[in-house]
Protein backbone atom coordinates (compact mmCIF):
# COMPACT_ATOMS: atom_id res chain seq x y z
CA UNK A 1 0.00 0.00 0.00
CA UNK A 2 1.06 3.43 -0.27
CA UNK A 3 2.63 5.42 2.73
CA UNK A 4 3.19 9.34 3.16
CA UNK A 5 5.63 10.90 2.60
CA UNK A 6 7.16 14.31 4.11
CA UNK A 7 6.46 17.71 2.27
CA UNK A 8 6.89 21.27 3.01
CA UNK A 9 5.94 24.37 1.95
CA UNK A 10 2.21 25.64 1.41
CA UNK A 11 0.18 28.71 1.80
CA UNK A 12 -2.96 29.72 4.06
CA UNK A 13 -4.65 28.60 0.23
CA UNK A 14 -2.95 25.73 -0.66
CA UNK A 15 -2.99 22.24 1.32
CA UNK A 16 -1.05 19.56 0.05
CA UNK A 17 -0.18 15.94 1.20
CA UNK A 18 2.06 13.40 -0.82
CA UNK A 19 2.58 9.42 -0.96
CA UNK A 20 4.44 6.85 -2.00
CA UNK A 21 3.20 3.67 -3.77
CA UNK A 22 5.09 0.51 -3.07
CA UNK A 23 6.06 0.66 -7.00
CA UNK A 24 7.89 3.61 -5.92
CA UNK A 25 5.57 6.17 -7.89
CA UNK A 26 5.13 9.37 -6.03
CA UNK A 27 1.68 10.88 -5.66
CA UNK A 28 1.27 14.40 -4.94
CA UNK A 29 -2.58 16.16 -3.97
CA UNK A 30 -2.56 20.03 -3.96
CA UNK A 31 -6.12 21.53 -2.67
CA UNK A 32 -6.82 25.19 -3.88
CA UNK A 33 -9.41 26.43 -1.24
CA UNK A 34 -9.06 30.05 -3.15
CA UNK A 35 -8.82 31.75 -7.03
CA UNK A 36 -6.64 30.56 -9.97
CA UNK A 37 -3.69 30.64 -8.75
CA UNK A 38 0.26 28.84 -9.83
CA UNK A 39 2.26 26.23 -7.49
CA UNK A 40 5.73 25.70 -7.83
CA UNK A 41 6.89 22.24 -7.51
CA UNK A 42 10.31 21.60 -6.91
CA UNK A 43 11.69 17.94 -6.18
CA UNK A 44 15.04 16.81 -6.51
CA UNK A 45 16.58 19.60 -7.79
CA UNK A 46 14.19 20.15 -10.81
CA UNK A 47 10.89 22.65 -10.25
CA UNK A 48 7.24 22.69 -12.18
CA UNK A 49 4.80 25.25 -11.93
CA UNK A 50 0.75 24.31 -12.18
CA UNK A 51 -1.68 25.95 -12.89
CA UNK A 52 -4.26 25.37 -10.13
CA UNK A 53 -7.90 26.03 -11.12
CA UNK A 54 -10.66 28.05 -8.28
CA UNK A 55 -11.06 25.53 -5.86
CA UNK A 56 -9.75 22.46 -6.95
CA UNK A 57 -8.09 19.38 -6.33
CA UNK A 58 -4.95 18.28 -8.39
CA UNK A 59 -3.23 15.28 -8.40
CA UNK A 60 0.42 14.68 -9.66
CA UNK A 61 2.14 11.42 -10.42
CA UNK A 62 5.69 10.80 -10.79
CA UNK A 63 7.31 7.62 -11.62
CA UNK A 64 10.98 7.15 -9.84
Amino acid sequence: GAYRINCTGGSSQLNFVGFQNDDGEIILNIINNGGDTECKISWKGEMAVQKLNAHSITTLKWQV
